[in-house]
């Protein structure tokens, strides 16, 4: 079972997964909400992925284009040696705080010597627009995404295949859906 420390979400499992999935929940720093059930959320995405993809159809295509794409965009900025280029990759999915959050997050990620690996599969469920706000709920299979110490490759966690999230998006002035709230729902 999941429960908060000082605002940080982690398990009450064995220590080497405490800081493992801690890592990879604090990495979606939005997640913890005072209101909500936790849940697990995991950090990566579909190697080899496209980042660009076809013009969406509908507004609904957008918001889930761009959510999406921030699934395949976070395991390259995790894996980005310089943190401006980590800000670049992000700054097009995600608005402040949570752009902030999510690279420092990161950065503390990586000053425990751990890196993620894998993919997340997105199974956006629903998508709600109202004006320049949407809310997708998406059921992700993320039995794929690892967290491993980044010297040994040995693996400390991994997801499972069905995490139900939340997420609000806003658009911006420049057209684009970036998403500034995460919210667990545990599973679906």
């Amino acid at each position: 079972m999941f429960y908060r420390l000082r605002g940080i979400c982690r398990t009450s499992t064995t220590s080497s997964v405490i800081s493992g999935v801690g890592i990879l929940l604090v990495l979606l720093a939005g997640a913890c909400s005072d209101d909500e059930p936790d849940a697990k959320l995991p950090s990566t995405t579909a190697p080899g992925a496209p980042t660009t993809s076809p013009s969406p159809t509908s507004v609904e295509d957008a918001v889930t284009q761009s959510y999406s794409q921030y699934w395949t965009v976070l395991p390259q900025a995790e894996q980005a040696k310089d943190p401006g280029q980590r800000q670049r990759l992000l700054a097009d999915f995600l608005t402040n705080p949570l752009l902030t959050d999510v690279l420092k997050n990161i950065d503390a990620m990586h000053s425990k010597g751990l890196t993620s690996s894998g993919h997340i599969v997105v199974h956006a469920q629903k998508v709600q627009v109202k004006g320049d706000q949407a809310t997708l709920w998406d059921c992700q299979d993320s039995t794929q995404a690892l967290l491993k110490n980044a010297r040994t490759e040995q693996v400390t966690s991994r997801g499972t295949p069905n995490d139900h999230v939340r997420a609000t998006l806003g658009r911006g002035s420049d057209g684009r859906w970036r998403i500034n709230h995460f919210t667990p729902l545990g599973r679906c």
